[in-house]
């Protein structure tokens, strides 16, 4: 049910914000670690490398997030 909420959150931010936003990349992260959780490595990379983006946009190449999305991606 989690992943349901987050893509209803997504389509409900893709409304409020522009791109880039954290908060996109934020839920595209999540929607990767639920994917991730799944087994889905699949679709949690598709998720992982459209937050990775997103956090590239706006963060410093040293920032946590980007850091840990680039650890996850390329395991």
């Amino acid at each position: 049910q989690a992943l349901a909420y987050f893509h209803r959150s997504l389509t409900i931010y893709d409304r409020l914000v522009s791109p880039p936003h954290s908060l996109l990349g934020m839920i595209y992260e999540n929607i990767g670690n639920i994917h991730h959780d799944k087994n889905d490595v699949d679709e949690a990379f598709v998720w992982y490398e459209k937050a990775y983006v997103m956090y590239e946009k706006l963060l410093p190449l040293n920032y946590s997030d980007l850091i840990q999305v680039r650890m996850v991606i390329k395991k």
